[in-house]
């Protein structure tokens, strides 16, 4: 097991609060009630149908709480002058733990028979082996999507409509958007220069979410190559597991490179070996030399994808919406962060030995979102709006009737921090559950540390992986113009 040796442990983080000296108390009681959230694959078609509506009533409505506040709120964290507010470090899960709360609390005022949003798990295939993304199908339409230009026409979510920002959707937004201080947001926004909900840079011009099928591009020889998704999407069976049973002694940071371990594969490096329907980063023949896929990234990567065999891909030019720093306009988002929520959870429950130092939340904040840099902690001193006491995602904050918690009842305005989010949302304080949380096994806990430990390595090499990635972007720059290899020219894949 991870014990206090492990590198993300406090100790050696050396940026974790100390009891009675900086950390904030925690007052949040043990929960009496706790609505259950449950496995995908256990539903009906009936059950998702009322979620369906639920959602499509939150799409089309006009007044309040839209879906697209939620695409908008979450896009805004990545336009943040001081730092990413919602990803790249121990922030993430708490942020997107909250959104998520957020949503399933709009989602139950339409319709409080769902009781709970349920989770997407694609990490382990059933008892009748139904594959992850059988499910995936039945309820969220084909991946790519089977209309034109890879929009999805099918499932319960066919043809969902990506807003186009006007004056009058921005005001909406504002009317529920808290803020403390600068909004210290560019005045760019999140949408697209076709004035699309999109992320700018983004060139999707489909009026509907878009899904990409995942390929390769070689910028050196030329060769493009299109994926069937289905084999590179289901894992080795235990994803969740594994990251779930790292511990006890770790810090969150731990847990997100145990989810993120392999985040920078690409499918040029893929092995598949004979006995497994994994997905490695390794030499086939040795699989001790193997990462697993990324809990979180590989589903964004692979169903969201970007335009085929664009010799652009580089700089993402065209995103398919769940690739997009706007993922949040496939539906699917709400129950892919709902299995990594309940992996948190899990974690939390075998790592309870750190919950009086907020699980090492950093007291400065953490990231690893540039590649060139790697991971780093931050300094004492140091107000990037990443730090335990700081207020989470200032910007576009969270009350507590965002949440549905009183949290703060003398001041209900005020937005939450970090360390109220780890104190509120532990597995004992949390208003949810869910059906299956962890499995506890010896083989599970040693799989864990390896994940933490090449996750680990995975942040520290970016930057060289990042070299060899711009090398190769430099000689498809000076060769795209009437390249060919194996018959197929740059213009006939753009085409």
């Amino acid at each position: 097991m991870i014990g206090s040796s492990h590198a993300y442990s406090c100790a050696e983080q050396g940026n974790c609060c100390t009891p009675g000296v900086n950390c904030p108390p925690c007052l949040a009681p043990v929960a009496t009630k706790q609505r259950v959230r449950k496995d995908l694959k256990s539903l009906t078609r009936d059950q998702f149908k009322k979620i369906s509506r639920a959602i499509w009533r939150l799409k089309n409505r006009k007044r309040g709480k839209t879906y697209d506040y939620f695409v908008a709120k979450h896009t805004v964290t990545q336009f943040d002058t001081r730092a990413n507010q919602a990803h790249g470090g121990s922030h993430f899960m708490g942020y997107h733990s909250m959104l998520l709360l957020e949503f399933e609390n709009e989602v139950l005022k339409i319709d409080p028979s769902i009781e709970a949003l349920p989770y997407w798990d694609f990490s382990t295939l059933s008892q009748d082996n139904v594959k992850p993304m059988q499910v995936f199908l039945r309820f969220f339409g084909s991946a790519p999507g089977s209309g034109d230009n890879y929009q999805v026409v099918d499932g319960y979510f066919s043809k969902f409509p990506v807003a186009k920002v006007d004056t009058q959707l921005w005001e909406s937004f504002d009317t529920f958007r808290r803020s403390v201080g600068s909004r210290n947001v560019t005045t760019v926004g999140p949408y697209t220069a076709s004035g699309y909900l999109r992320d700018p840079q983004n060139e999707n011009t489909n009026p509907y979410v878009t899904r990409y099928p995942p390929w390769i591009f070689d910028p050196v020889n030329g060769t493009c190559v299109i994926y069937d998704p289905d084999p590179y999407i289901v894992p080795w069976e235990g994803v969740h597991p594994f990251c779930s049973r790292a511990g006890p002694g770790g810090t969150l940071i731990s847990w997100l490179f145990c989810v993120e371990a392999g985040m920078n594969f690409m499918p040029p490096h893929v092995r598949l070996t004979p006995d497994s329907p994994g997905i490695y980063i390794c030499d086939a023949e040795n699989p001790a030399t193997c990462l697993l896929p990324s809990m979180h990234s590989t589903p964004h990567l692979f169903i969201g994808s970007e335009k085929p065999c664009d010799p652009r891909f580089l700089t993402g030019i065209t995103d398919g919406d769940f690739k997009a720093l706007s993922s949040v306009n496939d539906p699917i988002f709400w129950f892919h962060h709902n299995n990594l929520e309940r992996s948190k959870i899990g974690w939390m429950e075998n790592n309870a030995d750190t919950a009086d130092v907020y699980y090492g939340f950093p007291l400065y904040g953490d990231d690893f979102t540039n590649p060139m840099i790697g991971f780093r902690t931050f300094p004492n001193g140091t107000q990037l709006g990443l730090g335990l006491n700081e207020v989470m995602s200032s910007s576009w904050g969270f009350t507590d009737a965002d949440v549905g918690i009183i949290a703060h009842p003398n001041n209900p305005d005020q937005l939450w921090t970090h360390a109220d989010v780890v104190c509120w949302l532990q597995p004992n304080t949390a208003p949810y559950t869910y059906d299956v949380i962890r499995q506890d096994t010896d083989e599970y806990a040693k799989v864990a540390e390896s994940l933490v430990k090449r996750g680990q390595q995975d942040a520290m090499k970016m930057a060289e992986s990042m070299e060899q990635r711009m090398f190769q972007a430099a000689l498809a720059k000076s060769k795209v113009e009437g390249l060919t290899a194996d018959g197929a020219s740059v213009k006939e894949m753009k085409e």
